[in-house]
């Protein structure tokens, strides 16, 4: 918008809203440095909002598998906090598989048995993609406890073995 140009970075809001009663002179430097940091600052908002309101377990890794994102709802899916895992190699003993046989899709949906930092082990459905648009090679990971899906289907399966194996009429 017109005059929100010569705003500085301190002078917006979380929500990246420029605060009443600041304006900054215009030189040329800042005419082309400030539009692109109030947009950063606001694309890390919204970034960082979205990751805190999603109800699946949202984990960003490297090439190497190591955590660089780990969101709220991972926390309480892992049972871990994301300071204790940022940085460590996710592997088989929380989601990846570590066995060459068992690689995950790079891009794509997969089903595997993840563990809680408890032991407990649950269904996950995975789903994979890569980050385009930066440097590093990075995969976005978005993960659902499919538990209540799994007993759900096994009581359809059980129902339909006790119908099939009737002798009498069921309406």
């Amino acid at each position: 918008p017109p005059g929100v140009i010569g705003v500085l970075p301190d002078q917006v809001d979380a929500a990246g809203r420029v605060v009443a009663g600041h304006r900054a002179s215009m030189t040329p430097d800042n005419r082309r440095i400030i539009p692109v940091m109030g947009r950063r600052r606001r694309s890390d908002v919204l970034t960082q909002a979205i990751l805190a309101s999603a109800p699946d377990a949202v984990v960003v890794v490297d090439d190497d598998g190591a955590v660089v994102e780990f969101n709220p709802a991972a926390e309480r899916m892992f049972g871990v906090r994301r300071d204790t895992v940022m940085g460590s190699a996710l592997h088989d003993g929380m989601l990846l598989p570590s066995s060459p046989s068992e690689r995950a899709p790079l891009d794509g949906s997969y089903e595997a048995t993840a563990t809680r930092s408890d032991g407990a082990t649950f269904p996950a459905e995975v789903s994979t993609a890569p980050v385009v648009g930066v440097d590093a090679r990075l995969r976005v990971l978005y993960v659902r406890d499919i538990s209540e899906r799994r007993r759900a289907q096994r009581a359809v399966y059980d129902l339909a073995a006790i119908i099939e194996s009737s002798e009498d009429a069921i309406i």
